[in-house]
């Protein structure tokens, strides 16, 4: 279970981080064996539920970094990507944020280790309700669904200074998974 979970959040780190995104024949399902021109993909493995999902994953993961300019619309560039922490070396929890030429973003949140961590607290550049909007952790992808199972769809920021920004937002994390999270917009008063 461990190796399916540490894919999927490398998966969900390699995404959302700057740069092209490549992946190799037989890797959006797991394959074992290390690939080899001469025999084909071993598309056998697919009748195991956890290959299935971890296809499934790759799927919805690559829908999501097309319909998400944030991740690769100045992928060249620091003006798209930002630390908010990348050296909590104690909780192997790294944060970041990507944005587009417009400014909006997504927050990346990646715990690279086996353990939940609740109430974990990251700086966000401003105040509001932070929705997730992708978790590698979801059970359609073979993950535990520790979000969900604890009705977790956002979480709300305060005004505390943290990673030099204004305001802060108390976490969730699941053990191996990489959350996205984006602000919600304002709603227009009538």
């Amino acid at each position: 279970d461990d190796k399916f979970k540490n894919l999927r959040t490398f998966y969900s780190y390699m995404y959302a981080h700057p740069g092209k995104k490549l992946l190799f024949m037989g890797q959006e399902f797991a394959q074992f064996k290390e690939w080899d021109y001469a025999n084909e993909l071993d598309w056998d493995i697919l009748k195991f539920e956890k290959h299935k999902k971890m296809q499934h994953f790759v799927k919805e993961l690559n829908k999501f970094y097309l319909k998400n300019n944030e991740f690769w619309q100045i992928d060249y560039s620091w003006e798209g990507f930002e630390w908010i922490s990348g050296d909590d070396n104690q909780n192997s929890v790294i944060s970041f944020r990507r944005k587009n030429k417009k400014g909006d973003e997504i927050v990346v949140v990646c715990n690279f280790v086996p353990v939940d961590r609740e109430n974990y607290t990251i700086g966000v550049p401003e105040e509001g309700t932070y929705k997730i909007v992708f978790d590698s952790d979801k059970e359609e992808f073979g993950g535990s669904g520790l979000l969900k199972s604890k009705k977790i769809t956002s979480f709300v920021s305060q005004k505390s200074k943290m990673h030099g920004l204004k305001n802060s937002i108390n976490l969730t994390l699941p053990a191996l998974s990489v959350l996205y999270l984006k602000k919600s917009k304002k709603k227009a008063r009538a």
